[in-house]
């Protein structure tokens, strides 16, 4: 008796398991929401497959790539087991898988077959006979010092474990990458030193994966000596005093320019003024702040970038420094009137006059410019008018200009008799 009642009860239980599992399915959804009959994908790509679900926290799905029209056939496993509830999964589509427009993704609770679901249509894969294929980008960076120890990034495609890399200068010398490290299809990370002695100049990069021959990208790398070179200062002229960034920053432009390179610039009395605050937004350009006083020399200073640890570059005369601009008053000029076809020493008379003034009488379309102005303090310049035989007799206004500047006049100031 006691045996039947214990039978009775494992099949009780039993039945009320099966009755759980049975809700529980019931209960349960999967749902594939992409691909759903819109893709077309290519061997070698890495595609998301996105499902919804309810019902199946706690468990895993699987996925299976099928093909066929009114029946399907498995074709492989995409994924053999992956969280219910992760929603996503990344898949790199297989060299090995042939051009097809029937391809359908299906999707399957590990605990309860009968929640499935498919792709709505048929999914597109072209096996482009790409795949698989090394294909090299570049180098980054994509310039390098001797000597110089760095990591070193190549980007491209069709990358694989333990794949190899070596640079190769155009004279034969080669230099391996070490620690190489995979890190995707589509990019190899690793460690290259160069010595003192690397050649300068290009270099190939070089990609072999395991078991196939080596490809190759020309002149992805270039070997410099650190050593900078200078084409120019922008803006090439300042006038004092300039302080901090008042009128902005000055750029420097030229090539190997490196982190924490220093620019100065010196006039040729020697005189010197540093770049504040230097950085080298490239190697071919630095940006900084230069701080003029007012008692800056005036003229021509040549300009000096130095990398670290390397010998100061220059380039002569590539910045001015410039006195501010003065407008000059004009008052009268001595004598004030002339006949034609004399010529006259004069005296114009003003004020904030500099040294390299100009003079110049102007009367409708006949213009005398003035020879042999010197500048007498701030208030005269003596200067030679040469009144034409042919100038027209009438009154003309007497013009003034300053070095860089623009004319001031007196109209009728002087008359040709």
């Amino acid at each position: 008796m006691k045996l039947k009642t214990m039978r009775l009860e494992t099949i009780v239980l039993g039945v009320l398991m099966l009755t759980v599992l049975v809700a529980s399915a019931q209960a349960a959804t999967l749902t594939l929401i992409s691909p759903n009959g819109d893709a077309n994908w290519n061997t070698g790509e890495t595609h998301s497959i996105r499902w919804s679900q309810s019902g199946l926290s706690g468990t895993n799905i699987k996925i299976d790539l099928m093909v066929g029209t009114d029946t399907l056939y498995f074709v492989r496993t995409i994924a053999s087991s992956v969280p219910a509830t992760a929603g996503t999964y990344s898949w790199t589509i297989p060299c090995s898988i042939s051009t097809g427009d029937h391809y359908r993704v299906k999707i399957t609770s590990l605990s309860f077959r009968s929640v499935t679901d498919f792709s709505a249509g048929r999914e597109i894969i072209t096996n482009t006979g790409t795949c698989g294929v090394v294909s090299i980008k570049g180098i980054s960076p994509s310039s390098r010092i001797r000597p110089s120890t760095g990591t070193v990034y190549i980007s491209g495609a069709g990358f694989k474990p333990s794949a190899q890399v070596w640079v190769r200068h155009t004279g034969g010398t080669t230099y391996q990458v070490l620690g190489e490290v995979t890190t995707s299809s589509s990019q190899i990370r690793g460690t290259l030193t160069l010595p003192a002695s690397a050649p300068l100049g290009s270099y190939a990069v070089f990609v072999q994966n395991p078991g196939k021959a080596a490809v190759a990208k020309a002149n992805a790398l270039t070997v410099t000596s650190g050593i900078a070179v200078i084409t120019g200062i922008s803006p090439s002229s300042r006038t004092r005093p300039k302080t901090g960034t008042v009128s902005g920053a000055e750029t420097v432009s030229g090539s190997g320019f490196q982190p924490s390179a220093q620019v100065w610039v010196k006039h040729t009395g020697g005189t010197t003024y540093h770049l504040n605050g230097e950085v080298t937004t490239s190697t071919s350009q630095i940006r900084g702040t230069l701080t003029i006083p007012a008692s800056a020399p005036l003229g021509y200073y040549t300009v000096y970038v130095q990398n670290p640890g390397k010998p100061a570059v220059s380039k002569a005369n590539a910045f001015r420094v410039t006195a501010p601009l003065v407008v000059p008053s004009v008052s009268s000029i001595s004598p004030s009137s002339a006949s034609r076809g004399r010529t006259i020493t004069a005296l114009v008379y003003g004020g904030r006059f500099q040294p390299g003034a100009q003079v110049k009488l102007v009367g409708g379309p006949t213009t005398i410019s003035a020879s042999g102005e010197t500048t007498i303090g701030s208030a005269q310049i003596r200067c030679s008018l040469a009144i034409p035989a042919t100038a027209t007799r009438r009154y003309y206004s007497l013009y003034v200009q300053n070095p860089g500047g623009t004319w001031v006049g007196r109209s009728n100031a002087f008359r040709v008799l």
